[in-house]
């Protein structure tokens, strides 16, 4: 077995399934094809697994020849079947001296030794070509014939095995295992194993890598790994530190690349200029200049090289990291050596940013609903759209850098103002670097109108960020810029996204007064739609200011509805009744802000909004809650958890808005003391998405906390939920953890309480008290000598006041059924005691005594 042979247990047993000639009912495999990308173990792979076939006694011998089919010299048929020949015993002076006639004497040995019983496993490692070893083929099946090769071998009829990359952990332990040969007290890998996690990441899990970078640690035992680490960081230069002087990644890569045809090499090296990470076809097709049909041949060439792999999706390609880097190489060693590449590589770089921004312009309709809607043929919905978006998402961001042309900087403005809307929905970080390249560009071409633009796109996100004095300074040069320029329409949208700043920083008054302007110039202009919206904004921060201000928020909102009266246009219009139900929600007018946000989610349904749809339902689950709707408050706030997950479904990050829904269903769900565990792994996931979005003092995120203080209480220590007791824990914190404990105390006093023969007395005490207060107005009013009638009366309404009648039926539900009198609960040992007192001393009852006397006069008796 290899030195230091590690994790490749699962490779190895399917390698060995492969070769087993004892399996049942298994198709004859005589010949078995290990391909991978340069330096990822499988020449070591075969060593084993002829190492492990000898030991189970599959074979009675081995025979190994190394092809060398990427050097400058590799092995021909003639040669290999020479030396094969040699291994099998026969003589020079019998080795005949053509191709045919050596694999006749080669396979007729081969078959000799079948009829004996005997069988050989024949290693052909480093092949180039499948014709390379085709003469190699045994002529029976108890024989078999394992070739390594760089590229897949799909011509040979073999079964194909690609070998992949080492796993974090596997790679961690090559690492150590290396270090430990040398020397077995080296713990510089155990000890460090973040750093060793780093360095296992930056040599890409290549086994290769690893053993050089485990090399150097060896050849200096003073030298740490996070130094190593250091050395690597440098993307550009890592494939120059990754030589121990014997063997080199680059070298080892060379090989490979020099195997290749001239258009597959230009194609490799083109693709080396993607800055993202991986890429479409379409996007290499404009890359190379060429169509998609044409440069697919390509890609699967380079793919069967092992210098590409397939995607995670259909139509994706990428490149390992070390490869990338190598490929980013010979990039730079192109220009040096021929110029004029470099402008070559300029037009492929200029072609790849208008794919990106023209089919980035044709999804625009789909996603944005403030975008004209005329729709290009490039897609046929939305879901395609938005699919597409996603995944060039980290494409769009990495492209949108760094351009000093003209052009390429009008395409980044372009870029950026194509996809702004659907960035805003999920993909902040995007968004603000985009933003921030668009502002760049636009100010060196001098177009300021974009620039403010890009700048208050910019505030936006950092709003988002909860970098609200960032946003404030991108605003107020936006607002700047449109000023100096005299843009009215520009002044406006500035003036609406300070408003939005302002109310981000806690400041209502001067938000307001934002507002107030920005409607003032939408009027002017006669641009009724972002009017609504300014008008709505202003009603936002109107009832941020407080009670006081809700009657003129309303009248914003009535005016905002207005405008809106007649157009098509559902989203704003059910933004409106979003913001008039939280208006109205937050100074209790619930059945009123209930019925707006009920109206609003029918109205995003019908126009397939889900993201507002998923807002709207999160703001009617909370106000179902506080008006006592305990039921429709979970169902409510699952539904817009739903809608929530449907929305950003493949958004890298989730939205923030997600946290606030999962919060308000563990919160509901925790009042109906229902799914106690439900609720804790909803307010958890609550909890990890407000980590992701940190902002000083959050209202919410605060709020979150006490709902899983709440329903960590509720949890008790009952042994099932055990687990996620404990992550809840922890991700409340200590504070929170005896916060909990405390609630979970009142919790469990007010149970024993309750259940108890004190508990039950003290539960009455309310209702005895009121009793007494009830009878000694009576006695107070007979004194007086008040009539007989009124003494009746006063009786009949005290048994209704103290809870002892009541009027029952169901005339509330609609079933017709006229009222009946019932009895509300049985009188108690200590109602009827304070009763009888009451009647009989009163005197001895002290306050009480008093407040019946009180009651007596109230109501005209005494």
């Amino acid at each position: 077995m290899p030195a230091g042979f590690t994790g490749r247990d699962r490779d190895l047993a399917r390698l060995l399934e492969t070769l087993d000639p004892r399996r049942p009912k298994a198709p004859t495999t005589r010949v078995v094809s290990l391909a991978g990308l340069p330096g990822v173990g499988k020449t070591c792979l075969a060593a084993a697994a002829g190492h492990a076939a000898r030991e189970r006694g599959w074979f009675d011998g081995t025979l190994f020849i190394d092809l060398h089919g990427y050097g400058k010299s590799p092995v021909a048929p003639p040669q290999a079947l020479e030396s094969l020949l040699r291994d099998l015993g026969v003589a020079q002076a019998y080795m005949p001296p053509d191709t045919e006639g050596r694999q006749r004497l080669y396979r007729s040995r081969l078959a000799q030794l079948a009829e004996e019983g005997r069988a050989l496993l024949v290693v052909a490692d480093n092949a180039g070509a499948a014709e390379q070893v085709r003469p190699l083929i045994p002529p029976t099946g108890r024989h078999r014939l394992l070739v390594t090769s760089r590229n897949t071998l799909h011509t040979l009829g073999a079964r194909l095995l690609d070998l992949n990359v080492l796993s974090s952990e596997a790679s961690v332990d090559v690492l150590d295992r290396a270090l430990r040969i040398t020397d077995p007290a080296d713990s510089r890998i155990s000890r460090n194993t973040v750093p060793a996690q780093t360095l296992a990441r930056l040599c890409g899990y290549l086994p290769l890598a690893l053993q050089i970078a485990a090399a150097l640690l060896v050849a200096d035992p003073e030298q740490r790994v996070v130094g190593l680490v250091d050395r690597l960081a440098e993307f550009r230069t890592r494939l120059e530190h990754l030589d121990d002087g014997e063997r080199a990644i680059r070298a080892s890569f060379s090989l490979s690349l020099n195997h290749l045809t001239q258009p597959l090499r230009d194609t490799f090296r083109l693709l080396a200029l993607n800055p993202g990470t991986d890429i479409g076809t379409e996007a290499a097709a404009a890359l190379t200049g060429s169509s998609p049909n044409a440069v697919r041949p390509f890609l699967l060439q380079l793919v069967r090289a092992h210098l590409l792999e397939r995607g995670r999706a259909p139509e994706r390609w990428r490149m390992h990291d070390l490869i990338r880097a190598f490929a980013a190489e010979q990039v730079d060693a192109r220009i040096r050596i021929r110029p004029y590449a470099a402008r070559t590589h300029g037009e492929a770089r200029h072609r790849l940013l208008k794919y990106y921004t023209v089919t980035a312009e044709a999804a625009r309709p789909y996603v944005d609903p403030q975008a004209e809607p005329v729709r290009s043929p490039r897609f046929g919905d939305r879901e395609q759209a938005a699919a597409w978006l996603d995944a060039e998402i980290r494409n769009l961001v990495a492209v949108s850098a760094g351009h000093t042309s003209a052009a390429d900087q009008r395409l980044v403005v372009r870029l950026h103002e194509a996809v702004r809307h659907y960035l805003n929905s999920g993909y902040i970080h995007e968004w603000l670097t985009i933003a921030s390249a668009a502002a760049y560009a636009a100010r060196e071409l001098g177009d300021h109108e974009s620039e403010a633009g890009a700048l208050e796109a910019r505030a936006i996100a950092l709003v988002w960020l909860h970098r609200v004095r960032d946003a404030e300074g991108d605003a107020q040069r936006a607002w700047a810029i449109c000023h100096q320029r005299r843009s009215r329409k520009g002044e406006a949208s500035a003036a609406d996204t300070l408003g939005i700043v302002a109310i981000a920083s806690h400041r209502p008054e001067a938000a307001a007064d934002h507002h107030r302007r920005a409607i003032n110039l939408y009027h002017d202009l006669g641009d009724h739609r972002r009017e609504a919206r300014a008008w709505t904004n202003l009603a936002q921060s109107l009832t941020a200011g407080g009670p006081r201000n809700v009657d003129e928020a309303l009248r914003a909102l009535d005016n905002a509805a207005g405008l809106l009266r007649g157009r098509d246009d559902a989203r704003d219009s059910a933004h409106v009744l979003m913001t008039r139900g939280n208006t109205l929600g937050a100074v209790g007018r619930l059945d009123e802000a209930i019925d707006c946000l009920r109206t609003a989610v029918a109205i995003c349904r019908a126009c397939d909004a889900v993201e507002s749809e998923a807002r709207a339902l999160t703001n009617l689950g909370g106000f179902l809650m506080m008006s006592g709707s305990l039921e429709e408050a979970v169902g409510a706030s699952r539904s817009a958890v739903e809608a929530h997950r449907r929305a950003w479904a493949d958004r890298p990050v989730p939205s923030p808005v997600l946290a606030g829904a999962l919060a308000t269903y563990a919160a509901a769900l925790h009042h109906t003391r229902k799914k106690p565990a439900v609720a804790a792994v909803a307010v958890e996931e609550a909890l990890i998405l407000f980590d992701r979005f940190p902002g000083e003092g959050d209202v919410y995120q605060a709020w979150a906390r006490d709902v899983a203080a709440d329903v960590l209480a509720r949890l008790g220590r009952r042994r099932k939920y055990r687990d996620v007791r404990r992550r809840l824990q922890a991700r409340i914190g200590t504070q929170g953890a005896s916060r909990a404990r405390r609630r979970r105390r009142r919790l469990r006093l007010r149970t024993v309480l309750a259940q108890s023969a004190l508990g039950r007395y003290l539960s009455q005490l309310p209702r005895a008290a009121w009793v007494a207060v009830v009878g000694c107005g009576f006695t107070e009013a007979r004194a007086a000598h008040a009539p007989v009638w009124l003494l009746v009366l006063y009786c009949v309404l005290a048994l209704f006041a103290t809870g002892f009648l009541r009027l029952g039926g169901n005339t509330l539900s609609g079933t017709g059924h006229s009222p009946q009198l019932g009895c509300a609960c049985a009188p108690t040992l200590l109602t009827i005691a304070a009763l009888i007192v009451s009647l009989v001393a009163p005197e001895f009852l002290g306050p009480l005594n008093t407040a019946g006397e009180v009651l007596a006069r109230f109501v005209g008796l005494a």
